[in-house]
């Protein structure tokens, strides 16, 4: 009776957690700071790590509450510590730019790789990217080349766009304008300072025959699941010629 007793008492909390949840997510979209604040307030502290990570948002924001990247950080941290990778991924963030905590690349890319060895697609290409330039961890070609890679396939833009830029200048990999062209039109390049000055570059190396195999390629890429396959692919047909 006693354990009966206590799943029901358990599951009602459950419920009502939910309900404060929800009730603060459609607050929060509503544009009603204040209450999703005073709703996900709660259940942060009850170690709810959505909810942290929410909170963390908002005192970013300063959205309903005066905005405080301390607080931010504080929450951010409590959810990334449990495993949320949006907070993961947003500590990494925070430590890169110095954001409510002094900037120390070292955490940023310890943050970051927590988040990317969940899969995370962003925290891929960021410590992809790290990793090519020398920043918070010891330079690695490899490295950079493989996590890269990992982002550009779940499509993050800049992972796309700096794993392009690994082909134009021959980094760990052989140089190759199709590719680096047809990494350029799958990435959105909107906001990537110089992308589509680069792309224009890239076109310029190519030739009518080259710039059709660019734009065959770029349609392989574009398949589900498909974009690394797809330039193993390429390259494979080029070796042969």
């Amino acid at each position: 009776m006693k354990s009966f007793i206590f799943v029901a008492l358990l599951t009602g909390f459950i419920s009502m957690a939910n309900a404060g949840f929800n009730e603060g997510l459609e607050s929060y979209n509503a544009g009603n700071y204040k209450l999703a604040f005073k709703n996900f307030s709660p259940l942060a502290k009850q170690g709810d790590a959505q909810a942290q990570f929410n909170l963390g948002v908002i005192y970013d924001k300063g959205q309903g509450v005066l905005q405080d990247y301390v607080q931010a950080i504080a929450w951010y941290r409590k959810a990334a510590e449990q495993g949320h990778v949006d907070a993961q991924r947003t500590m990494g963030f925070q430590y890169f730019m110095g954001q409510g905590v002094p900037p120390d690349y070292a955490q940023a890319f310890n943050w970051y790789r927590k988040a990317a060895e969940q899969g995370d697609a962003a925290a891929q290409g960021s410590i992809g990217l790290m990793f090519a330039e020398g920043i918070g961890v010891a330079k690695d070609d490899a490295q950079a080349l493989s996590w890269l890679r990992k982002g550009a396939e779940q499509g993050d833009n800049f992972a796309q766009f700096s794993l392009g830029m690994r082909y134009v200048e021959g980094k760990g990999v052989q140089q190759n304008w199709v590719v680096a062209f047809a990494l350029f039109n799958i990435a959105n390049l909107d906001a990537i300072p110089n992308g589509y000055k680069q792309k224009s570059l890239a076109m310029k190396a190519l030739s009518r025959k080259t710039y059709g195999e660019g734009r065959q390629l770029t349609s392989e890429m574009a398949k589900p699941n498909n974009l690394i396959k797809a330039i193993a692919a390429y390259l494979k047909n080029q070796a042969k010629r």
